[in-house]
């Protein structure tokens, strides 16, 4: 159920995002716009959700500026990320992340699960710092 809430947010949101002009298409190699959605839930039904534009930092992220930067030198995958050094309890308390939108001119849709939010800020970072 807590997944499909997410991409019901997600996929309304995405709805909503101006999609590329055709005529006003940028040649390969330039940079085009992002427009994100992420979301982040836990077991127990607690979810925050917010969008996020680069490379202008804009949209509801609260370190919207950072996370464009950590993003853009993971060419905009969860798994290029950075992994900080942070030390994180064993405490199971399970978080999924999602991000959905245009990154770049394309579409992409990520999930990630983790077993508590210290391991989800550790492997994120200021992206789903929020």
């Amino acid at each position: 159920m807590r997944r499909l809430k997410c991409l019901l947010v997600a996929g309304a949101a995405l709805l909503a995002l101006p999609l590329p002009s055709a005529h006003a298409a940028e040649p390969a190699g330039t940079h085009q716009d992002s427009f994100l959605i992420l979301s982040q839930h836990s077991r127990d039904g607690e979810g925050r959700t917010v969008t996020l534009g680069c490379p202008e930092a804009r949209g509801s992220h609260p370190a919207a500026s950072e996370a464009c930067i950590s993003l853009e030198a993971a060419n905009g995958l969860l798994a290029g990320l950075p992994m900080s050094n942070l030390p994180c309890p064993t405490v199971v308390d399970p978080v999924t992340v999602f991000m959905a939108g245009v990154w770049k001119g394309e579409f992409i849709s990520q999930e990630e699960d983790f077993s508590n939010r210290c391991f989800m800020y550790r492997a994120t970072g200021a992206v789903f710092d929020f």
